[in-house]
Protein backbone atom coordinates (compact mmCIF):
# COMPACT_ATOMS: atom_id res chain seq x y z
CA UNK A 1 0.00 0.00 0.00
CA UNK A 2 1.27 3.79 -0.17
CA UNK A 3 0.62 6.28 2.26
CA UNK A 4 0.02 9.53 1.84
CA UNK A 5 -2.00 10.81 -1.32
CA UNK A 6 -1.70 10.06 -4.87
CA UNK A 7 0.73 13.67 -5.55
CA UNK A 8 2.48 13.32 -2.23
CA UNK A 9 3.24 9.42 -1.45
CA UNK A 10 4.70 9.41 1.78
CA UNK A 11 5.71 5.36 1.96
CA UNK A 12 5.25 2.18 0.42
CA UNK A 13 4.60 -0.52 2.62
CA UNK A 14 3.55 -4.34 1.80
CA UNK A 15 1.47 -6.69 3.86
CA UNK A 16 3.01 -9.35 5.88
CA UNK A 17 0.08 -10.50 7.49
CA UNK A 18 -3.55 -9.40 8.50
CA UNK A 19 -7.26 -10.62 9.53
CA UNK A 20 -10.56 -9.54 7.67
CA UNK A 21 -13.70 -10.22 10.43
CA UNK A 22 -17.40 -10.05 8.66
CA UNK A 23 -19.41 -8.55 11.72
CA UNK A 24 -22.86 -8.67 9.57
CA UNK A 25 -24.26 -9.33 6.54
CA UNK A 26 -27.45 -9.76 4.35
CA UNK A 27 -27.97 -9.70 0.90
CA UNK A 28 -27.93 -6.08 0.93
CA UNK A 29 -24.71 -5.33 2.57
CA UNK A 30 -21.90 -6.29 4.39
CA UNK A 31 -20.00 -4.92 7.18
CA UNK A 32 -16.29 -5.75 9.02
CA UNK A 33 -13.59 -4.81 10.38
CA UNK A 34 -9.69 -5.25 9.23
CA UNK A 35 -6.08 -5.28 10.83
CA UNK A 36 -3.02 -5.47 8.14
CA UNK A 37 0.56 -5.70 9.58
CA UNK A 38 3.03 -4.43 6.78
CA UNK A 39 6.56 -3.38 6.44
CA UNK A 40 8.30 -0.87 3.73
CA UNK A 41 9.99 2.34 4.12
CA UNK A 42 8.59 6.39 3.87
CA UNK A 43 9.49 9.08 1.16
CA UNK A 44 12.05 10.70 3.84
CA UNK A 45 14.01 7.68 4.02
CA UNK A 46 13.78 5.28 1.52
CA UNK A 47 17.13 2.79 2.74
CA UNK A 48 15.18 2.51 5.61
CA UNK A 49 12.76 -0.51 4.52
CA UNK A 50 11.97 -2.58 7.61
CA UNK A 51 9.72 0.35 9.26
CA UNK A 52 6.26 -1.25 10.15
CA UNK A 53 2.75 -0.17 9.88
CA UNK A 54 -0.54 -1.46 11.41
CA UNK A 55 -3.22 -0.55 9.78
CA UNK A 56 -6.94 -0.67 11.59
CA UNK A 57 -10.52 0.27 10.09
CA UNK A 58 -13.64 -0.89 9.51
CA UNK A 59 -16.25 -0.90 6.50
CA UNK A 60 -19.42 -1.05 5.31
CA UNK A 61 -20.46 -2.53 1.55
CA UNK A 62 -23.07 -2.53 -0.61
CA UNK A 63 -24.20 -4.09 -4.20
CA UNK A 64 -23.92 -1.59 -6.78
CA UNK A 65 -27.29 -0.82 -8.48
Amino acid sequence: MVTGSPTRPRGAFHARAGTLTITRSSPDFISGRFRIDAVGFEAAGPTDEDRQLAVRGAFTASPAR
